[in-house]
């Protein structure tokens, strides 16, 4: 088992990763459901998430009823607390749409005329506090196994989980179960992630190769009701398939991030992305939209790769400065403490 508690200063590496997700996430937002990128964006655009959480996790060295309670208050402050608030400000007030946004589902969200995007929070928050239970468990002994058997049994519960079409299970349980099995996968992979810094380009680009050939394979022979993955309504298809495309497409991100991190070039931009993401997560949908709104009138296919690369980096930087502007005056709104 890698031990992280030791590594708690940011990764330059995994900083880039996350800012190349959030930008796959802003062009999955902005093509249509019927085009392939749509298709292979959201074969991995979340579950890479889960897994570069996974990668920044640590084993706590002892779990007391305090520090539990320390971490679980963490979480809700990152997380939670952002999600409850977002999830009001998107809806319009009323008692019932707070029950729906309670819930903490997709499918209540949308009900609720909120940002249905949200359910990512719940199932983040859901799922750290199985990772932690799963190192509490083994955390008497280091063995790497126990942590192994214990992300395949949180992917099977969350695979065979039934599934509330209508409502969603309370905050996406079942599908915490699976995000929590990718960030354990993150956890236990870090280590070959981090030699990947070491090694010589020609073994990074194998295994962008690799990652490709295997988000191919995903893609291509999985199906699913709606013709994509959808995770947030625990639409996985195949469930092999699916761990496959999702791997495939976090290596190609990360194997890129750390290709990307070894040139000399200034790369606050990028890192300044990668370290904001939540908050770019929150307030992007809106400023995509504006985006897709305004080609659409002016006659432009904004499923072009031209097009959907402007509006995203258009996108990416109004929500950075929204985003820099709420650190300061409400850091509460991106999951961040009052300075």
């Amino acid at each position: 088992m890698y031990k992280l508690e030791q590594q708690q200063k940011r990764i330059e590496y995994i900083d880039i990763a996350k800012g190349l997700a959030i930008f796959c996430v802003l062009v999955g937002h902005i093509v249509d459901s019927d085009t392939l990128m749509k298709t292979i964006l959201y074969a991995f655009h979340m579950p890479v998430f889960f897994i570069l959480s996974g990668m920044v996790a640590h084993v706590q060295p002892q779990y007391t009823l305090t520090n539990c309670k320390s971490i679980v208050k963490k979480r809700a402050t990152t997380l939670m607390i952002p999600y409850v608030l977002w999830g009001c400000i998107y809806a319009a007030f009323s008692f019932h749409n707070l029950l729906l946004i309670a819930w903490g589902t997709r499918e209540t969200l949308i009900r609720a005329s909120s940002l249905s995007s949200l359910w990512f929070l719940p199932v983040m928050f859901v799922a750290y506090i199985i990772l932690e239970g799963v190192f509490l468990l083994c955390n008497q002994k280091y063995y790497w196994w126990k942590i192994v058997l214990a992300g395949v049994a949180c992917f099977l519960i969350g695979s065979f989980l039934p599934h509330w079409c209508k409502y969603g299970d309370p905050w996406g349980s079942d599908i915490a179960f699976v995000a929590a099995s990718l960030m354990i996968l993150g956890y236990e992979f870090r280590p070959l992630f981090d030699g990947l810094q070491k090694t010589h380009i020609k073994i990074i680009c194998l295994v962008a190769l690799s990652g490709m050939i295997m988000l191919g394979i995903g893609v291509r022979f999985n199906s699913t009701s709606v013709g994509y993955v959808l995770m947030a309504n625990a639409i996985y298809g195949n469930p092999l398939l699916f761990v496959v495309g999702a791997i495939g497409g976090s290596l190609v991100v990360i194997a890129l991030s750390t290709l990307f991190s070894r040139l000399r070039i200034k790369k606050k931009a990028i890192v300044f992305i990668g370290q904001n993401t939540l908050g770019i997560f929150l307030v992007h949908k809106p400023i995509v939209e504006a985006g897709r709104m305004i080609a659409s009138k002016l006659k432009m296919n904004y499923n072009t790769p031209m097009l959907f690369m402007v509006i995203s980096l258009v996108g990416i930087l109004v929500s950075c400065i929204v985003v820099y502007a709420l650190s300061f005056f409400a850091p509460v709104l991106v999951g961040k403490r009052q300075r």
